[in-house]
């Protein structure tokens, strides 16, 4: 049932790229990681920070969709396969590491981890 939701999620996704642009598409997914990345850190209860988890995760879906079609219409064929493989992940993670050192209430720090994708509307 799960694999429904993603596909539609997904479907939707792309007829909205087709039909505003992919770049207007990639800004509702950096609002929707964005935003459901805050609202946890101010979530009062479970349920809401589970509610706002969830519409963090459709976004992160979406960013690879969305990140990975709009960077390869940029590269030459012969950058596409390195650029597709090679990730930021590893060291997005590694500096979540950093800041997890110095900022220990884990409120401020998903509030502060979720502020980047904001940087994207800029």
């Amino acid at each position: 049932m799960l694999q429904d939701y993603k596909e539609a999620y997904f479907i939707h996704l792309c007829h909205s790229g087709i039909n505003y642009g992919r770049k207007v598409g990639f800004y509702f997914i950096a609002l929707g990681i964005g935003f459901g990345g805050i609202l946890p850190g101010l979530a009062t209860s479970p349920i809401t920070c589970a509610i706002a988890r969830f519409i963090a995760g459709f976004g992160n879906g979406g960013c690879f969709v969305g990140f990975l079609v709009h960077l390869m219409e940029f590269l030459t064929p012969s950058w596409r396969i390195i650029c597709g493989c090679i990730s930021l992940w590893p060291m997005g993670e590694m500096l979540l590491g950093l800041l997890a050192y110095h900022i220990p209430n884990w409120r401020y720090l998903t509030v502060v981890s979720a502020l980047p994708p904001f940087l994207v509307l800029v």
